[in-house]
C-alpha cells in the first residue's frame, strides 16, 4: 500500500489487533492478493532505530508471505517495545497477530 487514502481506509474500517510490540490493522480487500503497509512514527525513536524496526518487519512479512491469508490489507505499526525485542520474538508475535502458521 502506498496511498494515504488506503492507509486511512484500513485504519477506519479494519480490525485492530494489539500486542506488546505491534498495533496491526487488517481489512479484507477485493483483490486476489494481500497488500502490506508499515508506519513508524517519530515517537518510536531516532531514524536509525525506526529504520531497523522497518527492516525487521519487512523481512518477517517477506519470509512469511506464504503463511498469511490472501485478499487483505494489513498495516503494521510497531510500538516502542519492538526496539528491544529479539527477531524471533518479533516474528512469533507478529505472526500470532496475523493468524499465520509458523
Amino acid at each position: 500500500m502506498r496511498k494515504s487514502a488506503e492507509f486511512q481506509n484500513t485504519y477506519t474500517k479494519g480490525v485492530k489487533k494489539t500486542s506488546r510490540s505491534f498495533l496491526v490493522f487488517v481489512l479484507p480487500n477485493t483483490l486476489g492478493y494481500s497488500r502490506f503497509g508499515l508506519t513508524t512514527p517519530r515517537k518510536l525513536g531516532k531514524a536509525h532505530e525506526r529504520n531497523r524496526v522497518k527492516r525487521r518487519v519487512r523481512e518477517i512479512l517477506r519470509t512469511s508471505r506464504t503463511g498469511l491469508q490472501r485478499g487483505v490489507d494489513i498495516v503494521v505499526n510497531p510500538k516502542r517495545a519492538a526496539l528491544n525485542r529479539k527477531f524471533d520474538e518479533l516474528r512469533a508475535e507478529l505472526m500470532g497477530l496475523l493468524g499465520a502458521e509458523r
